[in-house]
């Protein structure tokens, strides 16, 4: 369940987002930001650090201080997304492979835009953490540093512990230890133990349990925290929603073959739950709605086994979501008139899948990406929302 302060923080960003806020200029002092979404001191606090170690913004003390808004910068964004791809194990070939997709998908494109000059600067950022013959260089000390983070104690211990982790990562579900834990091995307050844990669920590798059983424990790295980063900087840096629906299906399509291409074993598993729910789908066990779009979605996108590439469709599915707000209830009306046909024609990309056929799977993904376009759009020279 997500924490008080994180959905304050989610608030606060859709704030000055919405309101087209430009860098350096200040949202509100505390007083007013606590009055605005009647908070306590705590909370508020709570929030803006995790905010802070976004790189999205900060809080100036004084008499005319308040949260400054900040917008992420290139280096931040290679920084978050290396950090992301190093905790998440991917590797040297991957990162190839990666690369030779979006170059491939570069030349097919009409123009060269934001897009790919930010995820070439990723891409090169996490080269180099690699060695000539694969494997891993030198782990970062702190690889999901954020460069525009001020000097919050809380921040400095989250940035801390992650870096132990990227040298020694624990397996998921391992217990991590406690916020008294964390007060008193960092001799802190309990309050900045809670923010430091607040950040830990913020970058999505720690889940904090209360009651029975409590403590923080490891979490699989999820990518919705970087691709969130990648997305907003893209939104404030020109990318056009047409660019990022363009260069998404074109990737969904590789996406597909390269799971048509993994040993049998990893397609089975990964097409055996896709095609549980599709069953669901169609006996009615299970509606016809956007989580199940997202689901499944997501399920076929980390069957290519690349997490750069489900990285890198996260973040263009975060830009479309900035670049079209109204994007969700588009989609939940071709989900509730569609999403029946939408979910056959995706069971026919899973059967090439698990067959093993990378060219018939590529051909299912763009014909379904063409049937989403054709029925989604409101004018022909208008694109479709990424699902």
């Amino acid at each position: 369940m997500t924490s008080k302060a994180a959905r304050i923080a989610a608030r606060i960003q859709q704030d000055f987002t919405a309101r087209r806020v430009l860098p350096g200029e200040i949202l509100g002092s505390e007083h007013e930001l606590r009055a605005r979404f009647a908070v306590g001191r705590e909370t508020l606090r709570e929030a803006i650090a995790i905010l802070e170690m976004r790189g999205i913004g900060r809080m100036r003390r004084g008499r005319h201080g308040g949260f400054v808004v900040a917008i992420p910068d290139l280096p931040l964004v290679a920084r978050s997304f290396s950090g992301h791809a190093l905790l998440s194990g991917t590797s040297a070939a991957q990162l190839s492979r990666a690369r030779l997709i979006l170059e491939r998908i570069g030349r097919q494109a009409v123009v060269t835009n934001v897009i790919f000059e930010t995820l070439a600067r990723c891409m090169a950022t996490l080269q180099e953490h690699f060695r000539g013959d694969g494997k891993v260089l030198s782990l970062p000390r702190d690889p999901t540093q954020r460069i525009t983070v001020g000097s919050r104690r809380a921040g400095q211990i989250a940035r801390n512990i992650v870096a132990q982790l990227a040298q020694t990562p624990l397996e998921p579900g391992t217990r991590f230890g406690s916020e008294r834990d964390l007060s008193q091995r960092f001799a802190v307050s309990k309050s900045i133990a809670r923010q430091v844990v607040r950040l830990l669920e913020d970058l999505e590798i720690a889940r904090c349990h209360r009651g029975s059983g409590r403590g923080i424990f490891m979490h699989p790295p999820a990518p919705y925290r970087p691709a969130a980063t990648l997305g907003l900087y893209l939104f404030t840096h020109g990318a056009t929603p047409e660019s990022s629906w363009e260069i998404g299906q074109s990737l969904r399509i590789e996406c597909a073959q390269l799971a048509a291409e993994r040993p049998a074993p990893m397609r089975e598993q990964v097409c055996r739950e896709v095609s549980t729910l599709l069953k669901e789908l169609s006996g009615g066990r299970r509606p016809f709605d956007l989580e199940t779009l997202f689901l499944i979605d997501r399920a076929v996108e980390s069957t290519a086994g690349n997490p750069l590439l489900t990285l890198i469709l996260e973040g263009l599915k975060a830009h479309s979501a900035l670049a079209r707000p109204r994007r969700d209830q588009v989609l939940a009306r071709f989900v509730a008139s569609q999403g029946e046909r939408y979910f056959e024609l995706m069971s026919a990309a899973l059967v090439a899948i698990e067959q093993g056929k990378p060219g018939a799977a590529g051909e299912a993904q763009q014909h379904l990406n063409h049937f989403f376009a054709a029925r989604i759009c409101v004018r022909a020279s208008e694109p479709a929302p990424s699902p």
